[in-house]
């Protein structure tokens, strides 16, 4: 299922815009292994809920639905959640990461896979995720790093694109 959540911050429409170009082309995804084990990471429980923010073509939270997790997810992209909503069961919403539409602890897990640092307020986007998850809940948040942003940099300079 998709639902539509109109964004409240102005300036999030022109980021808007560059994710839907992304998505409209190749989009964004690595392989169901990498979420595989982010998954292992979190030691997701049957009957447990997560939300995945920022999630892209929504990998991460169909497998988790396949583990008995009830999986919700959050991006801005339209065109994002367009080609993940043609993946079930999860529950996917159009909306902002600095603005959950969510209340106050109802989620065991939350996850933001190599998304925070695009945010426009970091720390905004941050208390989000903590105000979402309940006190014992666990999150899973990935930054790159620096060996990430080297091998990008190395990767471009040989082929001129980034891997």
């Amino acid at each position: 299922m998709l639902e539509w959540i109109p964004l409240k911050n102005p300036s999030a429409l022109d980021t808007r815009s560059a994710y839907d170009a992304i998505y409209q082309d190749a989009g964004i995804c690595q392989l169901d292994s990498f979420y595989l084990h982010l998954l292992r990471r979190l030691k997701v429980r049957n009957g447990c809920r997560l939300l995945d923010v920022a999630c892209g073509q929504g990998v991460l939270p169909v497998l988790a639905s396949r583990q008995g997790v009830a999986a919700f997810a959050v991006d801005f992209s339209r065109q994002a959640l367009q080609r993940a909503s043609s993946r079930n069961p999860p529950f996917f919403t159009v909306a902002d990461g600095e603005a959950l539409p969510y209340r106050d602890g109802c989620f065991d897990y939350v996850t933001s896979i190599g998304s925070l640092e695009h945010y426009r307020s970091l720390t905004l986007g941050a208390r989000e995720l903590v105000r979402v998850m309940k006190p014992a809940g666990r999150a899973l948040i990935l930054l790159p790093n620096t060996f990430s942003l080297l091998h990008n940099v190395w990767t471009a300079f040989r082929t001129g694109r980034t891997g």
